[in-house]
């Protein structure tokens, strides 16, 4: 009785697991933004992306809820948005976001809808 070898199974094992890793490791994790708002400020937080003299950190708005910001999400990129309102932080939906782009998938605007 002759016993296969193990070897061609090993080695699809670790090519399986090579590629699992790199696939992982391809996605960026998304990036984040803080918009300071004024408070009582309710409507749309209008941004002005990849402006290179503005903030990447923190934003903060006027009282119209219009910013800049150097963040420039790629097309392929997420991006996780908090609020700050006074003392209050929240997260804003996916939902709640549009960013506008160009045809070539450059950002033009970052628009994030507030709910009361």
């Amino acid at each position: 009785m002759t016993r296969s070898s193990f070897v061609p199974r090993l080695l699809m094992v670790q090519l399986a697991a090579i590629f699992l890793l790199l696939s992982c490791a391809s996605t960026r994790p998304p990036q984040k933004l803080r918009v300071r708002v004024a408070p009582g400020f309710s409507g749309t937080i209008r941004l002005a992306p990849c402006d290179s003299k503005a903030s990447l950190d923190e934003i903060s708005t006027d009282a119209q809820g219009v910013g800049d910001t150097a963040a420039c999400p790629s097309a392929d990129g997420a991006l996780s948005i908090v609020v700050v309102q006074g003392d209050r932080e929240y997260s804003a939906a996916a939902g709640d976001v549009t960013i506008r782009r160009t045809g070539d998938g450059i950002a033009t605007s970052i628009e994030i809808r507030l709910r009361p």
